[in-house]
Formats: structure tokens, sequence, C-alpha cells
């Protein structure tokens, strides 16, 4: 007598009224929630090398749901259905129960959902107290949706507790590319069709294979607190106001913002110290969970690029500057492997990944270092980060994430005022300026000539002072020359205040001449331009 055992029976009950040939049955998937094991007592007849239910040969289901086994969605590109699954040696198993007794020449069928097929010959076993054999499809299988066994019940009948099991393979199942999504399987037993096709029992369907995210990537706007290019600093500085906790202000330190947090979740990560995971997403041999970082993906990571676009990088590319991922678990940074101008690619390894992965939710923060030399660049628009995850097998989908992420803007006003004479011009300039705000503040003047060139940088205005609440006061070409500056023709005056709001006209009239008419040149570039 030849014995195998499968260490994943399911106790399951069946009604069956033998006068009628109906009954109530039990289609689910084999696990390994029933101690003990199935005896299959096989006596004289040997199965094929192909069909053994035994623990080797048969993966394991979850044990605590009906859902069947759950693959990473990321296994599944969209132009590659035909991942084996499971892959390797192993095969998946259902089983279908009964409770009563069935005499009769019958047909089981069993048909997969959504474009679902069979991959190689699926394989039925009947463990019966009477018989026991495997048995080859009568039609369907390898490349179908479907495949149906013809059973000879008449003289042998089927009792209570016997159990039909499928042993089998799938392919094309490209709906697992999307999360949440599952794989069905619906058995159907009916007399043969000679004895009338009538049905035995109604159809009975249960979830194969269902679809989770094994990575879930998040890219946000750092939204709160204050951070600003300070340009009472020469825009080579930051000010602003350090929120509680930290990971949510943009601002940090003069030197120092953070635009945006990546985190990325995967559902394999151990909880605990006792290594336990919970809702662990599979590769597709159905028992190595889908990891990155530590060896446990089913191929090998090709690329994963973090790239930040229109940013403000151009005084963190130099000495003591610097574009970077924070990880505020670990204690760790990751530098950017390029930044130019207004871009920042990250190329990260697997243990970078997983160290990203380790880390809490909005714990990995992506900033920025100005090194307090250059300036920092002002982009018009907000910068963009893309994280794009590729693998070196073909079957994978390609992860890509992108989000906006946090323009840090100029503090206060900047100023322009044009076509300023010299003292000696036959033109008189008075640049009258109102601090239309409920604060005070100081005036930083930048001249240039004619040709661009600075003819003072970033200097004080009013010698200092600062310009009260609803205050006016008058700066004229005089003021200017005082601070250092001599030119021909007209001159550009740049002004840069930290206050909220102010009012510039640049008044000229004839020199010498009472009566001559005030021009007004405070529109346009002909006079003053302010923006904040």
């Amino acid at each position: 007598m030849h014995k195998i055992i499968l260490v994943l029976a399911i106790v399951t009950t069946l009604f069956f009224k033998a006068s009628i040939v109906q009954a109530d049955a039990t289609f689910e998937n084999a696990n390994d929630s029933t101690e003990g094991g199935l005896v299959l007592e096989v006596g004289d007849y040997k199965p094929n090398n192909d069909f053994k239910f035994t623990l080797k040969k048969v993966v394991r289901m979850p044990s605590s749901d009906n859902g069947g086994l759950t693959y990473a969605s990321e296994l599944f590109n969209n132009s590659h259905g035909n991942r084996i699954l499971p892959s390797g040696e192993k095969h998946a198993a259902a089983i279908y129960t009964i409770d009563g007794q069935i005499r009769s020449y019958f047909v089981l069928s069993y048909s997969l959902s959504d474009e679902t097929m069979f991959s190689g010959i699926p394989m039925i076993g009947i463990n019966s107290t009477n018989w026991l054999y495997p048995i080859s499809p009568l039609k369907g299988g390898n490349d179908a949706s479907s495949v149906s066994f013809a059973i000879d019940a008449t003289s042998t009948p089927l009792v209570t507790g016997d159990q039909i099991l499928l042993l089998y393979k799938i392919k094309n199942a490209l709906k697992l590319n999307l999360p949440g999504e599952q794989i069905t399987m619906k058995a159907d037993l009916r007399k043969f069709l000679s004895a009338g096709g009538s049905r035995i029992h109604p159809s009975l369907t249960i979830t194969i294979a269902q679809s989770k995210p094994a990575l879930e990537t998040i890219i946000k706007p750092i939204s709160a607190g204050i951070a600003q290019i300070s340009m009472l600093l020469d825009e080579k500085r930051f000010n602003g106001m350090l929120a509680i906790p930290e990971i949510f202000s943009p601002y940090l330190n003069p030197s120092m913002v953070q635009i945006g947090t990546l985190d990325i979740i995967s559902p394999n990560v151990p909880v605990s110290s006792t290594n336990q995971v919970p809702n662990g997403v599979l590769t597709s041999d159905a028992e190595i969970l889908f990891k990155i970082g530590n060896g446990h993906t089913e191929t090998t990571l090709k690329e994963a690029t973090l790239v930040v676009e229109n940013g403000q990088f151009s005084a963190s590319q130099f000495s003591s500057g610097r574009v970077f991922l924070h990880l505020k678990n670990a204690h760790k940074t990751i530098n950017a492997s390029v930044v130019e101008n207004e871009k920042a690619i990250w190329e990260l390894n697997e243990k970078q990944l997983a160290d990203i992965i380790s880390e809490p939710a909005s714990g990995t923060t992506i900033r920025f270092e100005v090194n307090g030399k250059k300036k920092i660049n002002l982009p018009a628009i907000p910068p963009k980060a893309t994280l794009t995850i590729t693998f070196n097998d073909s079957f994978n989908r390609t992860v890509q994430v992108s989000a906006l992420l946090r323009q840090i803007l100029q503090d206060g006003m900047t100023c322009w005022a044009y076509n300023i004479p010299n003292s000696t011009s036959r033109d008189v300039m008075a640049l009258r300026i109102t601090n239309d705000s409920r604060v005070s503040g100081k005036l930083i003047g930048t001249l240039y000539d004619t040709d661009g060139e600075e003819l003072f940088v970033s200097q004080p205005l009013l010698n200092g002072r600062k310009i009260q609440p609803n205050q006016t006061v008058r700066i004229g070409a005089e003021d200017l020359e005082k601070i250092g500056a001599t030119w021909e023709g007209r001159a550009v005056l740049k002004i840069v205040s930290t206050l909220p709001r102010i009012e510039m006209m640049l008044l000229q009239r004839q020199r010498g001449i009472a009566s001559s008419s005030i021009s007004n040149l405070s529109r346009g570039a002909s006079g003053i331009s302010c923006s904040n």
C-alpha cells in the first residue's frame, strides 16, 4: 500500500440526498490549517510523477481566509501576461469536498475568470474510502480557461468525506498588475451528457489569487510653516520659522530647508522583533515575500532613480552645499548623485531603498543646503519629484510616482526703479517710498549702470534706518551717490525689503525751473516695478 501525505487538507461539510443525486458542497483552496494531514490510499496504482499531493509539490495557501495567494502587483507588466503562477516546481491546489453519496457518471469542470489560462495540464485526484486515482482532463486544460474531468462513480460511489483535489498552475493573469484585483475559479459538477447532463450541485466559486502593491510610494510637499529666501542676506540664505515637529517645517536653519517627503511603504517589513509580516505579498513562486534590499525579491533591481526638477539648487553645488534625503529615524543621509542648477538626481541601490522603506511614514525628507556664497535661484514653477523603480526581469511592472514639491520664494518685496538720472543731470529725480504695512523694516539697494554693471551691491538705504509703518521717505540721486556710486546717463536701482508691502513713486522734473511739470515714471519699465 503506497501512501502519499498532503499536509494541507481542510475539514469541510456537504449535505447530500442520494435519492435525487443532489448535494451541497464546499470548494476551497488547499491550505495548511488542518492538523495531521490527509492520507491518500493508492493501493497498487502508482500516480505518475507529475501528480503528487505532497508538501514538497504544493504551495501553502493562507490559512486565515479563502482569498487564495496574494501576489505583488509589481510582478505583472502590462505587456507580459504569461507569467506562470506559481513558478517553479510547485503547484496550487483546490479541494472539492462532498458529504453523502454520488453514484453517477459525472463531469467536474473548472473555469478561470478574466481570460486567465491554465498552464500545463491540471490533474485531479480523488481521496475516497472506496478508491483513489489521478485523472487526466477530458478536455481543456493547458492554454485554456477551463478544464473538465470525467469521473465514473456508477459502480463505486463517492461518499461522505470524499474529496476531489485539483493540482494546477495558471498564466495570463494580467489582471493582477492592478492592486486589489482577483482571479477566481468556478467548479461545476454535472452528470455526464449521456446521463442527461443535469447539474448535480450548483456552481461554486473561490478566489485563487489576488494582488496587492508590494511598494506604496508617496511623495508630498512640505505644506506648513515658513521658509523664505532672505533678500536682506543677498538671496544667499533662508529665513523662516521652525515648526514643531520639524518634519512638517520647511525651514530648518539659515542654510537648510526641506521641500517634500518621500515614503516607500512595504507590507513585507517586519512589524516586531518576532519578524512577523502581516498582509504580506508574494513573488510568483507563491512562497517568498516580495522585498527590496535583502535579496528576497524574485528579480534583481535594475534601477531606482529619484529626480527633482525645477529645484533651487544653484547654491547647493559647491562646498558646504548639497541636496539630500534625510532619514530621520535611521539618522542617515543619502546625497544626490547629480546636482545641477535646477535638477537633482539620486541613483538609489537596494540597501538605500531598504533604509527608506524601514523609515516610519513621513520619515524621509527631501532637503537642500546652500553654501552661503552663491545666490539661491528662483525658478518660476514648483519643483517636481519623480521616483522610478525598474527591475531586470521584463515581466515586472515599472513603479513610478510623481508629485509637486514646495517652492521657496523670496521674503518681502523686490522693487525696480529705472531711468534714474545722476545729480548733475538736467532732470531731478525723487523716489518716494511708502511703507504700506503694519511692520517696520529696512531697505537694501543695488545700483546698476546702463551696461548692467553693479555700482554698489546690497547696501543699506536711508543710512540703515528702518522705515516705519505708513511712513513715506524720499531718496534722491545724491543719496545714492553718497553710498559711493557715480554714473553717466541713467541708472537702475533694485530695492529689496522684508516689508510685506511697499508703494513707490519715481517723480522727475526739469532742474532749475520751478514751474516745470512733474512727471510720474512709476509704471512699467519706465518707472517702478514691485513684486513679492
